[in-house]
């Protein structure tokens, strides 16, 4: 197996938040000296919030770009309160089906939840309905050491096409992005947004050499959706899916997060993708 393949292969729980931290840290700053006195988030928010200040996300430092306005800010969190509430409400019978599907179909929990890297660096559990089998991580390492073109194509997009682990009814939930719909708990309690960028894993994170994209992206939370989600998912390389959760950040504006969750409503009925995680 490739290094990249091997990286990758580690459970995100290996990478401690202490860890991905200290990888954040040294790529926003890579002088910064170990300062007993504070822990590696606060120092994480700190330079964010310091490079966010000399306009990291915008050209010319006499430029403010949306997203660090107060206003805009809190539209953007008010859309997220009442989307995720009357989202959650509406869709509440939906859920109920999915996680009655998801139960009685395979074994397993009804609920996947995962450690994903959030806004200035903080933890967040992501919650998802379970599309794979409960023991997916090993079959995996057995998929990828069988077959170098399933091993080539997880090094590339850190995902399978046509993934063996993806139980049937998660097949239809993926397609759908239907997975994805208990988030909405997340967006409510405040962690994630309705839209955004992707939120990694830590051990995505850690197995970058540039850190630099990653230090962008945790300016702002993580969303259910966003501009990869729409317009790449699986399709897309992994390195470029860094840059165009970059380019969304950059040219943020309410009327995108609007379009975006548009396109998001038509991919939900009519399934344009497979694999969004």
């Amino acid at each position: 197996m490739s290094d990249t393949g091997s990286r990758l292969m580690q459970s995100s729980q290996k990478a401690s938040q202490k860890d991905v931290d200290r990888k954040l840290v040294r790529g926003a700053e890579p002088d910064f000296r170990v300062d007993r006195d504070t822990t590696f988030s606060s120092r994480v928010r700190k330079e964010v919030l310091r490079r966010a200040g000399e306009g990291l996300l915008h050209d010319g430092t006499d430029v403010t770009h949306p997203v660090y306005h107060t206003t805009s800010l809190a539209v953007k969190r008010a859309m997220d309160i009442v989307g995720s509430f009357f989202g959650l409400l509406v869709l509440s019978p939906v859920l109920l089906v999915i996680a009655l599907l998801v139960r009685l179909t395979s074994r397993g929990p009804v609920f996947f939840i995962q450690d994903r890297v959030g806004l200035h660096g903080a933890w967040v559990k992501t919650l998802k309905f379970r599309t794979m089998v409960v023991d997916a991580e090993s079959r995996l390492q057995e998929v990828i050491n069988s077959d170098p073109k399933a091993r080539a194509e997880y090094d590339r997009y850190h995902k399978l096409q046509h993934d063996p682990r993806i139980t049937s009814i998660g097949r239809f939930l993926r397609k759908h992005s239907l997975d994805e719909l208990p988030q909405l708990i997340n967006v409510l309690a405040g962690s994630m947004s309705l839209v955004g960028p992707r939120g990694y894993l830590p051990t995505e994170i850690m197995q970058l050499a540039d850190t630099d994209r990653i230090i962008q992206i945790i300016q702002v939370k993580p969303g259910i959706t966003g501009f990869w989600q729409v317009g790449g998912r699986s399709n897309v390389p992994f390195d470029e899916r860094l840059d165009m959760d970059v380019f969304y950040i950059r040219h943020w504006s309410l009327g995108m997060d609007l379009y975006l969750l548009v396109n998001t409503v038509w991919i939900l009925f009519f399934g344009r993708g497979h694999g969004a995680s």
